[in-house]
């Protein structure tokens, strides 16, 4: 049965009716929800990049007064690797060599855990041990004894490799005060007393420093600072800040502890989520879901015209010309086979021999080239047309 105009028109209201109700959540709502999207994911990685910096005082990625963001980036501009450790597992894979400075914070730093790291450190290059109480001293096992504070500490003349002589200016308004004994040596305090110490334990060189504000960002440019500051701390290609975690516990007691790295950035889980998000957003709003079912009596039955025009616009919106004139050049062939009496099936260069005599442009039109443009397309079907009509009244 045909499509009658009822059920067009039914159909059409049923089309329209989905139309609207796609239409119900406009293509500007999609961007503002992507953008919302877009947005939050930039700050949830803002966040977490904001994590990495520290608000320690002494900590290298802390830009503060208190911190020590401008002596690690200008070492890092001058080639030296810097890296910030907070636990003893991370000390263990990070393995310092004889090409590596690290500095401990040792203020209040568990005894235990600084004895249980020590043999790594003795690998060490040269190691910094800031602000150290007497325990600390006692568990590394260090011929250093403490004195207690002092309001100011004088420049000093010292006899070590560390400092050029005469030795810098060290602005420090106030150091807790050390005493050597043996082969160590002190400088930087009265008759007994030091703030800064030096000599040599087990393979590495260690320095005992009772102030480290010198190398913070707001003292860093007074007196000497600097120069100090550099002088102890790049002295080797690595660096490494050691600054323990309350919450660490040794290596071996960590559950499943491999020794082993992590290979993705920390921020690789915000970017990954992030990226997800978007994606998402934006195959929502660039999908299309099918409208409502059409209620119509079946089985429908489409007329030709309407699939033949309807297959022509398809073609058309390809671009595919030639393919169209191949179909219409096996339908004129299959038509005039049946009206000079060949088989349907006979080829196009038979065809065409037949009519050579009485239709000379047949050659051409059944056998030639096809068209490649709309333009010689129109004429070129016009002919086969005219020839169509030609045969049929012979």
């Amino acid at each position: 049965m045909s499509v009658t105009t009822e059920a067009t028109d039914g159909h059409r209201e049923e089309a329209s009716a989905g139309s609207r109700g796609r239409r119900r959540f406009p293509k500007w709502l999609w961007w503002l929800l992507g953008i919302i999207v877009l947005t939050v994911g930039l700050s949830l990685l803002a966040a977490q990049a904001g994590r990495n910096a520290s608000r320690e005082p002494w900590h290298p990625n802390n830009a503060m007064p208190e911190g020590s963001r401008a002596v690690d980036e200008v070492l890092t501009a001058q080639g030296v690797r810097s890296r910030t450790v907070t636990t003893r597992a991370e000390m263990r894979r990070l393995d310092p060599g004889p090409d590596t400075t690290v500095v401990v914070d040792a203020r209040g730093f568990d005894v235990d855990a600084l004895q249980d790291i020590s043999p790594d450190l003795q690998r060490a290059g040269r190691v910094i041990l800031a602000e150290p109480g007497h325990p600390q001293l006692i568990a590394l096992d260090l011929p250093v004894q403490t004195n207690g504070n002092t309001s100011g500490v004088p420049r000093a003349e010292c006899v070590t490799d560390l400092l050029p002589d005469p030795a810098p200016v060290w602005a420090v308004t106030g150091a807790t005060t050390y005493r050597p004994e043996g082969n160590w040596v002190g400088c930087y305090g009265p008759t007994g007393q030091a703030g800064l110490v030096t000599g040599t334990w087990g393979g590495t060189e260690m320095v005992v420093l009772g102030d480290f504000d010198f190398a913070t960002n707001g003292e860093v440019l007074h007196g000497d600072n600097a120069q100090m500051a550099l002088r102890l701390l790049g002295a080797h290609e690595n660096l490494v800040w050691y600054f323990p975690d309350a919450t660490d516990v040794p290596a071996s007691d960590e559950p499943g502890d491999t020794d082993q790295p992590s290979v993705m950035p920390p921020w690789f889980g915000p970017v990954l989520g992030l990226s997800f998000g978007v994606v998402a957003v934006f195959m929502v709003a660039g999908g299309r879901r099918f409208g409502p079912l059409s209620r119509e009596p079946l089985p429908v039955v489409v007329s030709a015209a309407e699939s033949t025009i309807a297959r022509a616009r398809l073609l058309r919106r390809h671009g595919t010309i030639g393919h169209s004139a191949e179909r219409l050049r096996q339908a004129t062939c299959r038509r005039l086979c049946r009206r000079i009496g060949l088989p349907s099936g006979a080829s196009p260069e038979r065809l065409a021999e037949r009519l050579r005599i009485t239709h000379p442009q047949a050659v051409d039109l059944l056998t030639g080239p096809l068209p490649t443009t709309e333009r010689t397309a129109l004429e070129w079907v016009e002919q086969l047309q005219q020839l169509e009509r030609e045969v049929s009244l012979r």
